[in-house]
């Protein structure tokens, strides 16, 4: 029992300091516009500007770094540039690796690219 509370704590102190390097702004950040670019490539993206009259808008000054399970990721909050306003479309989330990518659902929960799409019938 004594060994569960240690590694529990030990677990918690990892995730807490993690987490703090973890965060910051995206405005101005190289490896945040390495991710804005990926999901810029994504075939629904692609698919978005050829079919729909509104420009897609992303914006730095809402995304940030942030843990999401036990990763680091840049959010990247993709929106439909109304002339009237912008027009929340998805949030995707970029592993600062580059190598997973997530999509924030209807309810806000988090899922895999492939979950979304398949979801989406695509």
């Amino acid at each position: 029992m004594r060994r569960v509370v240690v590694f529990a704590v030990l677990g918690t102190i990892y995730l807490s300091s993690h987490a703090a390097v973890c965060s910051g702004a995206a405005a101005g950040v190289k490896d945040y516009e390495r991710a804005v670019k990926q999901v810029l490539a994504l075939r629904e993206i692609k698919a978005w500007r050829r079919t729909h009259p509104f420009p897609v808008s992303v914006v730095p000054e809402v995304d940030k770094k942030q843990m999401v399970g036990s990763r680091c990721y840049w959010s990247v909050t993709v929106y439909a540039n109304r002339p009237e306003r912008l027009e929340l479309w998805n949030v995707f989330f970029v592993e600062l690796n580059g190598r997973h990518m997530l999509v924030s659902d209807p309810n806000g929960d988090e899922v895999s690219l492939n979950q979304w799409r398949s979801g989406k019938g695509q």
